[in-house]
């Protein structure tokens, strides 16, 4: 009989994006604090005889061999030996090519489905290991919550858990490309004078001090993203204008991530944002501490859910 889980992935900002030098491979060497947060994809892997399958809700995100996933079941597949196949079916809850991680995320999130229905048995470190040869941001999302990411994204800190944060999330109608961000950020460099705190941000944070904490939330990469899309300077100033505590992009953009600290503001905010009828997709969304939970297993074929992704 076939085995089947149901996973959820969730998403990721940077409180924090600190560009360094530009290495030899072409990359570049950040420092983040980067966070999860609530909003998330929903995935069923289901083992199969052999082959890897994979199909997605969302039209501009591919599947098959293309997808992050294929990779991450390919690779996992390969390091554990086996003949074994699965079927992958990727629900979008995050959306492509917006700066929050997503396909990282489902990666992650198939890393660990897999090892448990094909009985891998690969420890939290040996899964990091895995993660790196799939893609920068996977390692931080096979833990989540809160950590302090170096090199690529792939030298991880794991930090304690924040007080819960709230954030609203506005995205325009188009992705970037984060090679395109970064060719544009070197051109640009000497003139981005800002850069930011994690030290100071964090201990602010941890004494629940957003309001000290604010100034230190910097994004090295939102100048040059807003240079080349002037909507991401428009979402800014209108999030700005709502009064949310910081506003600041996410990742190489073009989501927008709007800072409070109550459940009440940001469902305030996003009420007000809708009235608008602004051309942007808005989402709501708060912290969490892991970057995927197992939501069940399959008993007799029945799968059966406990959790959703809404905050």
């Amino acid at each position: 009989m076939k085995r089947e889980i149901l996973v959820q992935a969730y998403a990721k900002i940077n409180l924090t994006l600190e560009i360094l030098s530009k290495r030899e491979d072409g990359y570049h060497n950040i420092v983040s604090v980067m966070q999860s947060i609530s909003l998330c994809d929903r995935i069923r892997v289901k083992t199969e005889p052999d082959g890897i399958f994979v199909e997605c809700s969302c039209p501009g995100v591919p599947g098959g061999r293309d997808n992050l996933a294929y990779k991450a079941a390919d690779r996992l597949k390969k390091v554990l030996g086996i003949k074994k196949g699965a079927w992958i079916s990727i629900e979008k809850g995050i959306p492509s090519a917006a700066g929050l991680g997503g396909g990282s995320s489902d990666a992650a999130a198939v890393l660990r489905a897999l090892n448990l229905l094909w009985k891998g048995g690969l420890s939290e470190e040996e899964f990091a290991d895995l993660a790196k040869d799939v893609g920068a941001d996977v390692p931080f999302f096979i833990r989540g919550g809160t950590a302090l990411a170096q090199g690529i994204g792939e030298k991880l800190k794991k930090l304690s858990p924040i007080p819960t944060l709230w954030f609203v999330l506005v995205k325009p109608s188009f992705g970037v490309s984060t090679k395109e961000i970064y060719e544009k950020f070197d051109s640009m460099e000497k003139d981005i004078k800002i850069r930011p705190s994690h030290g100071q941000l964090l201990t602010a944070l941890y004494r629940n001090d957003l309001i000290s904490a604010a100034p230190h939330m910097v994004n090295m990469l939102e100048g040059v993203t807003a240079s080349l899309y002037p909507q991401v300077k428009d979402i800014m100033e209108v999030l700005s204008g709502e009064g949310c505590r910081k506003v600041l992009m996410c990742g190489s953009g073009p989501t927008v991530c709007g800072v409070v600290s109550s459940r009440e503001e940001v469902f305030r905010i996003r009420q007000r944002l809708l009235k608008f009828n602004y051309p942007w997709k808005i989402y709501i969304a708060r912290t969490v501490n892991y970057g995927s939970i197992i939501i069940n297993r399959s008993k007799g074929g029945k799968i059966w859910e406990r959790e959703d992704c809404r905050p």
